[in-house]
């Protein structure tokens, strides 16, 4: 409840509520909502109203809270009537019965006369302070204690900026080294060119004996002999 109570409506039940007597029930709603101001836990405040009427049924369900409920899918007869309740030896609990148990108060309540002011609740407050929170986040560095448990928090446009530069850090470093390797690649071409032309060009001045270029001299040298 403790981690619900700043975002939702929190309406505390007590389900199961046939199986504690009148008494019993009744001293464990005082427990209840003793450890809910202990433990500063915020709960729907069901607001007052200039209608007298309407107060009244607000503080019968101010009184009723925590609400003791029972549920059930079977349906039975009693006094000549079809109710949904749970069967005992003793009798019948009646889910819709307001003697028995708080049902048809927690459904009149969500239904029929607050469901509006707990859908403005919702959106105007428990909505806008998430909102709020989630602005915060982004707009500036933040504390978010459910995740950093106290520390301080990124803004996630800061973390864009800063993963933007290493990109662009790490594209310029590839540049260079694309450029550092086309310039030796174009540099050792160039020297095997230029030792290409050298050997072409001492070839030329400096026949070899078996070369195709003394050919015709040594044959006629071997004539003349």
């Amino acid at each position: 409840m403790k981690r619900l109570h700043e975002k939702v409506n929190i309406i505390p039940l007590i389900a199961k509520a046939d199986t504690l007597t009148t008494e019993e029930c009744y001293h464990f709603k005082k427990q209840i909502m003793k450890e809910i101001k202990e433990q500063k836990i915020k709960i729907y405040e069901f607001p007052n109203t200039e209608d007298e009427d309407d107060n009244k049924l607000v503080k019968k369900f101010k009184d009723c809270v925590p609400l003791a409920v029972v549920g059930s899918n079977l349906v039975f007869e009693v006094s000549g009537k079809k109710v949904r309740g749970r069967q005992y030896p003793w009798g019948v609990a009646e889910v819709e019965n307001g003697d028995h148990c708080d049902f048809s108060i927690l459904r009149n309540m969500l239904i029929r006369t607050h469901m509006q002011d707990l859908k403005e609740i919702t959106n105007n407050i428990h909505y806008e302070n998430y909102r709020s929170r989630k602005l915060a986040a982004v707009t500036g560095n933040g504390v978010d204690a459910s995740k950093t448990k106290g520390r301080l928090t990124r803004s996630p446009l800061a973390e864009m900026e800063e993963e933007r530069r290493e990109h662009v850090a790490k594209m310029k470093k590839m540049e260079t080294e694309m450029e550092q390797v086309f310039e030796m690649k174009v540099k050792e071409k160039k020297q095997k060119l230029k030792d290409s032309e050298n050997e072409v060009s001492f070839s030329v001045h400096h026949p070899h004996p078996t070369s195709p270029l003394t050919l015709p001299y040594a044959f006629c040298t071997f004539l003349s002999l």
